[in-house]
């Protein structure tokens, strides 16, 4: 009997096509934003002490930080019974209830603020009441202020609960439930086996915080509708009230958004790389308890029903829903055949990702690597300023305004095709890597065959995903939309 050989990595011209495409691709999403920011520093050296050595910028500053690490700390406690959800065994009805409550994310980030404000509207029984006892007594004149500074702060926490979920879920993974089998020995109580749990993945909730935070800076509509200025707003103000002249200093007060956003792509890449979540040989995953179902479907009512009851409830007839989809048909066209151009744009970023890191070449892997650490900083980058750099400079340098919201909003999203690229790859395990390579080879074609069908889904709902998110993106899009174009999020935005 002949003794089988193992196949040698292909070394053909084709299966270095994907990678090279995948690094000129992220140059060229990444020259402009990364162009503008050097000249705005080296063009103006005054600007540095100017803008930030301010002395009102450092209590801007951390209050800030603190507004964004209170959402994120709101929204990793909410985030803990649907990660617990989304790690439990496989049934119907958990299947069913995971997409449930990743619903969050898919609306507007500002619709679960808006939603608050009509409950308190003064038509309503809660506004009058809150009028009347805000202005029973002249000091009670901060309770609305502060009011819409909560609804705002709870709108975001809720609208980001689902990421919080996913990153506690991918730190965790399908543990050993050696513990829980330990505890149910143990005569403690609720609070107690709470507590133990805190402590045992506190490692992955004080990361699943600290990106949230990173998110929550660069997100400034819901606080800039409530009038909460932080450094997001300072940005977007600037950029609003200069000319396209004066925006170098615009650009020399958002380093500290770089900082965080560079911050923010060290601890995305660190989930990525965390294999120990996912390879435990004692892994079991464990059954719903009925408070993780309730606590779960909690945070979907206050984050998705009652913004749709409490829009329902203001509308006077019903007859100017369809009014409003009239009125708003070249505004819904133009924004979605962006969003999908964007959408399927994201997908070719998350196949060229999965196959650079299921190829056994080291070169490949660490381009990859590098092109998801630059696409998740733009991601995490404020998106006003993304934007602004694509109205200023154009799309390399030349104005092609048809392709500038196309090019804004793909700058913006390509982390989330390059992140699920890299959990498809990942959820490849090595002994099925080197098998695939010695039955098949390491060619991109034997990876089309036998690697890509295994997370094919996982790569084609990346088009939903980021296409919905970028349906309702206005600070990418609201400096590049061209005259003419109507935009979505800018027509829902203006009529809050």
């Amino acid at each position: 009997m002949p003794e089988q050989v193992p196949r040698k990595p292909g070394k053909s011209l084709i299966g270095v096509i994907p990678c090279v495409l995948l690094i000129l691709t992220t140059i060229a999403f990444s020259i402009i934003p990364l162009f503008t920011l050097v000249g705005a520093v080296v063009s103006d050296a005054n600007a540095f002490s100017q803008e930030l050595l301010r002395a009102e910028r450092i209590p801007l500053l951390l209050r800030s930080i603190s507004v964004a690490g209170g959402i994120a700390l709101l929204s990793t406690i909410a985030g803990i019974p649907l990660a617990r959800l989304l790690i439990a065994r496989s049934t119907r009805v958990r299947l069913v209830l995971s997409a449930l409550l990743i619903s969050p994310i898919w609306l507007p980030s500002f619709m679960i603020y808006a939603a608050g404000n009509l409950l308190r509207a003064p038509d309503t029984a809660i506004g009058q009441a809150i009028i009347e006892f805000a202005t029973a007594e002249p000091g009670r004149r901060w309770i609305t202020i502060w009011l819409g500074y909560a609804i705002a702060c709870i709108g975001l926490a809720l609208w980001a609960t689902p990421i919080a979920a996913v990153l506690t879920s991918a730190g965790i993974g399908f543990r050993s439930n050696i513990y829980d089998e330990m505890l149910d020995l143990e005569p403690i109580g609720r609070s107690r086996r709470l507590l133990f749990h805190l402590k045992l993945h506190r490692a992955v909730l004080l990361r699943t915080w600290a990106l949230v935070t990173v998110v929550m800076l660069g997100s400034a509509v819901p606080l800039h509708l409530a009038q909460l200025d932080t450094w997001s707003i300072l940005i977007w103000r600037q950029l609003a009230e200069q000319s396209v002249s004066q925006w170098g200093r615009t650009w020399v007060s958002a380093l500290p958004m770089l900082l965080v956003a560079l911050l923010g792509a060290r601890l995305v890449t660190s989930y990525l790389r965390d294999d120990h979540a996912v390879h435990d040989p004692g892994m079991q995953r464990g059954e719903l308890s009925r408070f993780t179902v309730v606590a779960a479907m909690m945070v979907v009512i206050a984050s998705v029903a009652v913004p749709f009851v409490a829009m329902l409830i203001s509308l006077d007839d019903l007859r100017s829903l369809s009014l409003f989809w009239k009125m708003n048909t070249g505004a819904v066209l133009d924004t979605a055949a962006t969003a999908a151009a964007t959408a399927v744009a994201s997908v070719m970023i998350a196949l060229l990702i999965a196959y650079s890191l299921g190829t056994s070449t080291r070169w490949k892997h660490r381009s990859a690597r590098i092109c998801i650490y630059a696409l998740c900083v733009l991601g995490l980058f404020p998106g006003v300023l993304i934007g602004a750099a694509v109205a200023q400079h154009g799309v390399l340098g030349l104005k092609l305004p048809s392709i500038a919201p196309f090019w804004a909003l793909f700058t913006r999203f390509a982390f989330i095709g390059a992140i699920v690229g890299a959990l498809a790859a990942r959820s490849e395990s090595i002994d099925r890597r080197s098998a695939r390579a010695q039955m098949a080879g390491d060619s991109l074609w034997a990876w089309l065959l036998a690697a890509l069908p295994t997370f094919i889904l996982p790569i084609a709902a990346t088009f939903p995903i980021v296409m919905l998110l970028a349906m309702f993106e206005i600070e990418a899009s609201v400096l590049v939309t061209p005259p003419g174009v109507e935009n979505l999020p800018q027509q829902l935005l203006s009529d809050l």
